[in-house]
């Protein structure tokens, strides 16, 4: 059956049977079906290899004000396979992350918002583009209140949307409270979007970047990997109050577009940095700043006996991680480890050299807490 539909689809866009190479799955051949320009479909809707987006939409949704790449990553957090436009410039796209396997097509509304479900199964799909006509009447989904339905989905992207949390550090503010958000579950329809609206959550309540239990990286999708490593990121930064490291790294890049709007976002963070009113410091801050640096006395211990290697300008940022590491661990007994532990886990330094056994000795005999 369905290598009769891919048979036909084929045909009809493009004339000929499919070549050999085309994948027989029904969902693996789709991009191959796409074709250079618009097929039409019937009312309005078009098949059509249309989305032209920048190949890295982090790049220009953090610098920039624009709906393109933000959406862009909207579908791709979703799992949504765009393969075409609809009346009022809305988009067609197929739900690939369907357990099910019937991978229904959807209509979004141009802004990315709103998506109702125009065809059920990946089949009728192929049945419609065989025989263009009149466009099916919209489908009842049977599963639109379920958590991982795209349409219980879609506003909790948006709501979290990582530009967001970027926007928010540049402008020395914190993210609203979202609305009522999806449950994560494994193994059902929607799992792969369900997890990044989870560890986009756990982000905002704890600034820790983390995955649903039992769920290990090797599992989850593209877009999820990319959002943690720009999540990491941004941690650091709001660890210290300071411009991440991407944006930094975008002032200098060869686009010279992208490199004058990071310039422009490093700017707006220091003018609110600047306008904020100077506070005295706080019973924490004048306890902490002694052992502050006494840490950094440790850093250059351990740089000069080359057990670690940290960049000069790394070394602010060190010293305040590591103090942080020392007030969570709670106990002189429980902040040597700790201390190693961020040493081994930080970006801020290059390379360890030593092994935890020579690391405890130079941090203890620091500290003043042994020989």
């Amino acid at each position: 059956m369905s290598d009769d539909l891919l048979n036909q689809a084929w045909e009809a866009v493009w004339g000929a049977p499919p070549p050999e190479a085309v994948p027989a799955s029904l969902l693996e051949a789709l991009p191959h079906l796409l074709p250079p320009a618009a097929f039409e479909l019937g009312a309005g809707y078009n098949l059509d290899e249309c989305m032209e987006l920048p190949p890295d939409v982090w790049r220009e949704m953090i610098v920039f004000d624009r709906t393109e790449p933000r959406l862009a990553w909207v579908f791709e957090a979703a799992q949504l396979f765009v393969i075409g436009r609809g009346p009022d410039d809305s988009w067609l796209a197929v739900d690939t992350d369907d357990a099910s396997g019937s991978y229904p097509t959807y209509e979004i509304a141009a802004t990315g918002h709103e998506a109702r479900m125009l065809l059920p199964t990946i089949a009728s799909l192929y049945e419609w583009i065989a025989s263009p006509g009149s466009p099916p009447e919209p489908t009842a989904n049977p599963s639109a209140g379920d958590a991982g339905s795209l349409e219980s989905c879609l506003t909790a992207l948006w709501q979290l949307h990582p530009v967001n949390f970027f926007a928010a550090h540049c402008a020395g503010a914190e993210l609203g409270e979202p609305d009522e958000l999806p449950e994560y579950a494994a193994d059902v329809t929607g799992w792969r979007r369900l997890a990044i609206i989870w560890t986009l959550d756990r982000f905002r309540k704890t600034r820790e970047v983390a995955l649903p239990k039992g769920l290990k990286r090797e599992m989850i999708s593209d877009p999820h990997l990319t959002l943690g490593e720009y999540l990491h990121d941004l941690a650091e930064a709001l660890e210290v109050d300071d411009v991440p490291a991407v944006v930094a790294e975008l002032s200098l890049d060869e686009d010279p577009e992208i490199a004058d709007a990071a310039v422009e976002w490093m700017a707006r963070f220091d003018d609110v940095r600047q306008d904020e009113p100077e506070e005295p410091p706080s019973d924490l801050a004048e306890k902490t700043r002694g052992l502050l640096e006494l840490l950094n006395a440790v850093v250059a211990e351990l740089i000069s006996q080359e057990h670690i290697e940290v960049e000069e300008e790394q070394l602010p940022k060190l010293a305040e991680q590591l103090l942080e590491a020392v007030i969570k661990a709670g106990s002189p007994k429980a902040a040597v480890p700790a201390l190693i532990d961020k040493l081994l886990d930080s970006r801020n330094v290059e390379e360890v050299f030593a092994d935890d056994a020579q690391l405890e000795r130079v941090i203890a005999k620091a500290l003043g807490m042994g020989a």
